[in-house]
């Protein structure tokens, strides 16, 4: 009887320390950055030029460093920023897009109060 009761025991530590992970697990890869409220897909000129600021879903991240990239004339161009907000050379660029052309905003990092930085997945849009 005494092992069925360590064997339950243990069974039920096991159990909870595996929810414990995937909680931690599911809550980092809600972790996302946004840009005119969206994380990827169709988004008009005008929107996104009116809304330049690179956001966290988690208001306690702030974004403190991205790359925005696009193709021109068979080459890709990447521009660094630190902070949170498109560059007016960015937005020089965003205005010159055609409709189907892709910006890819990535290696971005946020940082909490704390000082811990995270990366976030990339944002992909297409021009409208």
């Amino acid at each position: 009887m005494k092992k069925a009761i360590h064997l339950f025991t243990f069974l039920v530590i096991l159990f909870v320390f595996n929810l414990n992970l995937a909680a931690q697990k599911n809550s980092n890869t809600e972790l996302k950055a946004t840009i005119a409220g969206i994380s990827g897909g169709d988004i008009s000129r005008d929107l996104l030029l009116k809304t330049p600021e690179i956001l966290c879903t988690d208001p306690k991240f702030e974004v403190v460093t991205f790359t925005l990239s696009f193709s021109k004339d068979n080459d890709i161009i990447d521009f660094y920023c630190t902070g949170k907000n498109l560059t007016l050379q960015m937005k020089d660029v965003i205005k010159g897009m055609n409709p189907g052309n892709k910006i890819i905003i990535e290696k971005i990092s946020a940082k909490n109060e704390s000082g811990k930085v995270t990366d976030l997945p990339a944002i992909v849009l297409i021009m409208k």
